[in-house]
């Protein structure tokens, strides 16, 4: 039986992924353990860290293994280690282009070819028997060349978005981690838990300056639609997991926008439409008693807590100190940083739209139909 995603009548042979590729282990490498380099770290939805030794040299493809999250699919052209929640792919290059590989693996994606409950896991015997079209190796090589361009627009706008993410981080790190901001030149220091900071900012905890939100009914992986009029947020850096057309869970806007932050996986990102949610996305806002800027409330609650573990990490995020600073400072810092989330959420749709041409090129190109 053909993939997911797949339908119709190929010119191509059909074969199975068992034929081609082996998906092999990743090795433990706990945070405690990993040293400072420049060897990225991917886990069960893409990167996840840094050390200094790699467990392999690429290029590769990895695949998540195990996890309530969604499974990734990455393509890792570097040295890298994997640790055990995922896969590294090796292939018989004389049959199957790597490139191409990794088009199809993300095309047919993961998340429906889990299996369990309490740790879900990918096992290597259904995704081996997952059958797609395979065609030559030049036939391989063209599609793949077509497909890459989409990704080139898409990797220029990533980084369009790094740079906007740097430079709102530096602002940042400019006034309220080295005191620099308007007006430091007259405002003393004094003494706190944390050490020196400007008089009339406070030490507080994440708790005392969150207010959480319900997101109404989760979904999972079984109940989003691949289209839909509401996206369905998930806990990696793909952000959504699939789509569906009731009513949103929490109606987020450009005007009143959100944070989400990730319990099991960290991540935390403004978000600025409506959407639902699957289990363990926390949406929350500023506390009225003590309301601050939701742009600089972002920034300080954003990386205070690390991933490491598969596990619920709020008790530990909302733990956490944070230097308060007044109304008015986070106020002016708010006003710059939102020109910035405004221009990422541009082009994160701009990508979105990119994604999903270059998705429905596959299955058309491999029928023989020529690309736009």
């Amino acid at each position: 039986m053909l993939a997911k995603g797949f339908h119709g009548d190929f010119k191509s042979p059909i074969v199975q992924f068992g034929d081609l590729v082996t998906l092999n282990y990743g090795k433990s490498l706990p945070a405690r353990d990993r040293e400072p380099g420049n060897i990225r770290v991917y886990g069960s939805n893409g990167q996840c860290g840094w050390h200094n030794a790699p467990l392999r040299d690429g290029p590769t493809v990895i695949l998540g293994r195990k996890g309530q999250g969604p499974l990734g699919v990455e393509w890792c052209p570097w040295p890298f280690w994997v640790i055990d929640t995922a896969y590294f792919v090796t292939t018989d290059p004389e049959r199957i282009d790597l490139r191409y590989f990794y088009y199809l693996a993300d095309y047919i994606g993961l998340n429906h070819l889990k299996h369990g409950t309490s740790n879900p896991s990918l096992q290597r015997e259904v995704f081996y028997n997952q059958a797609f079209p395979l065609p030559d190796l030049p036939t391989q090589r063209k599609i793949t060349g077509i497909l890459s361009a989409y990704d080139g627009l898409i990797e220029n706008n990533l980084r369009r978005i790094r740079i906007l993410e740097e430079m709102a981080q530096s602002l940042y790190r400019e006034w309220f981690v080295h005191f620099r901001f308007p007006g430091h030149e007259s405002t003393p220091m004094v003494d706190s838990p944390l050490g020196p900071i400007p008089k009339g900012w406070e030490v507080k905890t994440v708790e005392d300056a969150v207010k959480r939100f319900p997101v109404g009914k989760k979904y999972s992986n079984k109940t989003v639609n691949e289209t839909g009029t509401v996206p369905v947020l998930d806990q990696g850096k793909s952000g959504i997991i699939g789509y569906h057309d009731d009513e949103p869970g929490f109606k987020a806007s450009e005007e009143n926008p959100v944070i989400v932050f990730a319990n099991h996986t960290c991540y935390q990102r403004i978000i600025q439409y409506p959407f639902s949610a699957i289990q363990n996305v926390l949406p929350f806002r500023s506390n009225s008693a003590i309301e601050r800027n939701l742009y600089w409330l972002h920034w300080a609650t954003k990386d205070v807590i690390e991933f490491n573990d598969y596990k619920g990490h709020w008790p530990e995020f909302i733990a956490k100190k944070l230097i308060f600073p007044p109304t008015e400072v986070c106020d002016a810092f708010g006003k710059i940083a939102e020109t910035s989330i405004r221009s990422i959420y541009c082009l994160e749709r701009r990508n979105q739209t990119l994604r999903q041409t270059r998705d429905l090129l596959l299955p058309k190109l491999l029928s023989g139909q020529h690309a736009p």
